[in-house]
C-alpha cells in the first residue's frame, strides 16, 4: 500500500471510498437479554488503525455508506508519533434509490453533492462545500437541498 501512495504528488485532494463506516452512528440500540449494552458492530474492524492510516497517509476525504444515513465528521488522532495535521472529513453518504419501508422511519432518500472549492486545503479557507439533497416520501416529492456547509481546511 505504501508504494501505491508514494507516487501521489502533495497537493492532490486525496479520497478514501469505504463500504462500512469509521465512526459509530449517534443510534438507539436495541437492547437484548444476552447484552449488558449496545454495540455498533457495523464499523470497520479496527477502525481506529484505519483511521490513523488515513491520516498519516495524508487522505483528506472519507466517504462511506452502509447506514443509509448521511453524516458528516471531522476529526484528528492525536497520538505519540502523529505528524498528522489536517482533520479527516468523512461523510456518510444516505440512500437515493431504497423503498421507505427499508429506512429509518424518520429518514428519507438522500444524496450529497460535494464540491471541492480549494485544490489544496488551508485551515483559513473554505475546502469543499457539502449539499444534502433529500426526497420526501411523498407521490409529489421532489428533490431537494435540506442543507449546506462549508467546511474549512
Amino acid at each position: 500500500m505504501q508504494a501505491l501512495l508514494a507516487d501521489i504528488e502533495a497537493d492532490t485532494v486525496a479520497v478514501a471510498v469505504l463500504h462500512h463506516h469509521l465512526h459509530p452512528y449517534p443510534d438507539y440500540g436495541e437492547s437484548n437479554e444476552t447484552a449488558e449494552h449496545w454495540v455498533d458492530s457495523s464499523t470497520i474492524r479496527d477502525a481506529g488503525l484505519v483511521e490513523r492510516f488515513l491520516e498519516r497517509n495524508g487522505f483528506d476525504i472519507v466517504l462511506h455508506g452502509h447506514k443509509h444515513k448521511a453524516q458528516l465528521r471531522e476529526t484528528l488522532v492525536r497520538d505519540r508519533g502523529s505528524n498528522a495535521t489536517n482533520r479527516l472529513i468523512v461523510c456518510g453518504a444516505g440512500s437515493s434509490s431504497v423503498r421507505s419501508k427499508e429506512l429509518e422511519h424518520s429518514v428519507p432518500n438522500q444524496y450529497q453533492v460535494i464540491e471541492l472549492l480549494s485544490p489544496k486545503r488551508n485551515p483559513q479557507a473554505a475546502f469543499l462545500r457539502l449539499d444534502w439533497r433529500e426526497l420526501a416520501v411523498s407521490a409529489e416529492a421532489e428533490w431537494i437541498t435540506a442543507w449546506s456547509c462549508l467546511v474549512d481546511g
